[in-house]
This record gives C-alpha cells, sequence and structure tokens, in this order.
C-alpha cells in the first residue's frame, strides 16, 4: 500500500489563481522523496494538501489508505508529521514542551488545551530529543537555541508523534550550509532506519541529487519531472525551472515534461 496517493488534485485559490494542476502521484513507504521547483511553482500547496493544511479544490489526497477529508483529519494527522521551514515553536517554552506538542493528538480535548503529558509522553519526548542529539537542550527555552537546533526540536516533534510519513516544507531554507547538512542528514537517515516516507521541498538542486530516492519536478503546478537523482540532468534543470513567457506557454506543460517522461 502507497503511504501516499495523490489523485488528480487540483488547487484553485478564491483570487483565482490555480496553483496545483490534476496532479497525481503515488508515494511509497520509507522513500525520501524531494519535491523541487521554481518559487511559486505549488510545491508547498502540494504538500500542505498532504497534512490537511489546505483542501483540494478538485481530486484526493489518501494516506497509508484513509482518505484525507474533514472527518478524519484528525485520524490522519496523528500519522502525519510536520516540519516547517520557520521551526513554529513556541519560543517562551522549554525544548521538552514543544517536543510534546507531537502527542497532542494522543490527549483528550481537555488534556490537550491544558498540556497535560503522560510519564509515557516524557519518555517518548527524551528518546525523541536523543535521535536529533539534544537531550542536554531538553528544558532550555526554545528561543535559546539556534537555528538549526530549533529545525532539529521541530523534526523531534515530529519523531514524537510516531509518525508513518514525515513532511518538511522547505526545512533548510533558513539554515546554513552545515545546519542544513545535519538536518537533512536527520530525515535521511529516520527515513532509512525507521521507513518512515519523508516528502521535503526544497529549492537546492545539490541537495535533492544528493539526499533524494525520488525527485518530482513541478513548474507552474504540474509534474515536470519525475525520477531517480541520476535522471536530473543539468538540462532538465533548466527546463524546469524555466518560466513561462507567454499566455499560451503558461497554458501548456512546461517543456521539462517531454524531458520527464523520455
Amino acid at each position: 500500500m502507497s503511504a501516499i496517493v495523490i489523485d488528480k488534485v487540483e488547487k484553485t485559490y478564491a483570487n483565482g489563481t490555480r496553483a496545483v494542476h490534476g496532479i497525481s502521484l503515488n508515494i511509497e513507504p520509507g522513500q525520501f522523496t524531494v519535491i523541487l521547483g521554481p518559487s511559486g511553482a505549488g510545491k508547498s500547496t502540494l504538500l500542505r494538501m498532504m497534512n490537511g493544511l489546505e483542501t483540494p479544490s478538485a481530486g484526493s489526497v489518501t494516506i497509508n489508505g484513509t482518505l484525507l477529508e474533514r472527518k478524519t483529519l484528525r485520524q490522519v494527522r496523528r500519522t502525519v508529521g510536520m516540519v516547517f521551514q520557520q521551526f513554529n515553536l513556541v519560543g517562551r517554552l522549554n525544548v521538552m514542551t514543544n517536543v510534546l506538542t507531537g502527542r497532542l493528538a494522543y490527549r483528550s480535548w481537555l488534556g490537550s488545551v491544558l498540556h497535560l503529558f503522560r510519564d509515557k509522553d516524557l519518555v517518548i519526548g527524551h528518546e525523541a530529543l536523543a535521535r536529533v542529539g539534544l537531550t542536554d537542550k531538553a528544558w532550555v527555552r526554545a528561543d535559546q537555541l539556534s537555528g538549526g537546533q530549533q529545525q532539529r526540536v521541530g523534526i523531534a516533534r515530529a519523531l514524537a508523534q510516531k509518525p508513518r510519513v514525515i513532511l518538511a516544507d522547505e526545512p533548510v531554507a533558513s539554515l546554513d550550509p552545515l545546519a542544513s547538512e545535519e538536518v537533512l542528514d536527520l530525515l535521511k537517515g529516520i527515513c532509512q532506519n525507521d521507513g518512515i516516507s519523508v516528502v521535503a521541498n526544497l529549492h537546492q538542486v545539490e541537495y535533492s541529487r544528493r539526499y533524494a530516492d525520488r525527485i518530482i519536478g513541478i513548474n507552474a503546478g504540474r509534474v515536470v519531472f519525475d525520477g531517480p537523482p541520476d535522471a536530473l540532468t543539468d538540462e532538465v534543470v533548466e527546463a524546469l525551472y524555466r518560466r513561462p513567457t507567454s499566455p499560451e506557454e503558461k497554458s501548456h506543460e512546461p517543456a521539462a515534461l517531454a524531458l520527464a517522461h523520455a
């Protein structure tokens, strides 16, 4: 069974902007998938539809065999961890409390509101921090950490959910090269060692080639490349990042599509 099935998904916003055009994809379990493309290509919109943060205008998203819809949203989100570009931590709270917010979906409504955690949750939190090398920072305020450390807390929070899928939206966009490699090494290791499917939006071609098992190139809301890293040639990259220059081009699939299916 595929970890994620995207079936003819489209997204059109209220202002008429069409961000995603009929994309269909299957993401397999334990695969590190990179979604690559220029800014405004629809990468983040597509990723957010995989966790119900955006609702498709047409088509469907299925996560681990469960159709993503209003009545299943909480159930699905339990199994899908999110790692954000800007970390999404509460700076005034300590690292452990931030990590344990990944357990809120397993608590009652009252427990979630009051941030009531059980001893089992604390064990899970410590295990998650050990995985990202931040055990010694458990009781430090999150806003006292470096950017790379904060993103590792974000990964620990996702791990605390015990997810089957991790979605990472530009997880290294605001980090220096060393911290970027630390974060991507962690995500790749989690994918390989835990069998967790990781889908990451990236804009760095070199990181995509180095870390991905599969690269999905998106331009103007359409899939224009889908293959292994060694098939992402410089010619494909150039076509992938070429912006449509006329209304006619904008209404058709970008030139890289021919390369993707060659």
